[in-house]
């Protein structure tokens, strides 16, 4: 008995609506919130091996209960998404990304760790924080 919702959003993501206790915003990196059952929050810090996906700015399709409210947030599962990431070093397209310390914000993976991977950067940033593409690639 699922559902199904399609739409023509900029880029081709599969999304599903998830719950969370705090606001959260496209491009945001989450995790799974060990406070909580089926719960999510922003990352906060680096490796997080409860990585769980990114935010959707406007989710090609979604699945499940498709109910936008207060705390429900399209989680981008797979597909091509806008990311908040902080480049620690620089980022190059192909290079793997990881959760950080700055909240909601992936950064490049330099010595990636199964399980901790939340998508690969389709576009360069050089220093900072930033918005790029990311294809969304859980690892």
């Amino acid at each position: 008995d699922g559902k199904a919702h399609c739409t023509s959003g900029a880029w081709g993501d599969l999304a599903e609506f998830v719950q969370s206790r705090e606001a959260l915003q496209a491009g945001d990196v989450v995790i799974i919130d060990e406070r909580g059952s089926s719960s999510f929050r922003r990352c906060d810090r680096e490796n997080d091996a409860r990585v769980a996906g990114i935010i959707s700015t406007e989710p090609t399709i979604t699945v499940g209960e498709n109910k936008v409210g207060q705390d429900k947030y399209p989680l981008a599962l797979a597909g091509i998404v806008p990311c908040k990431v902080y480049a620690n070093e620089p980022i190059s397209p192909g290079d793997l990304l990881t959760t950080s310390a700055e909240p909601g914000y992936a950064q490049k993976a330099v010595q990636p760790v199964l399980g901790t991977i939340v998508g690969k950067a389709l576009e360069p940033l050089s220093h900072g924080k930033g918005v790029i593409r990311v294809l969304v690639t859980l690892r």
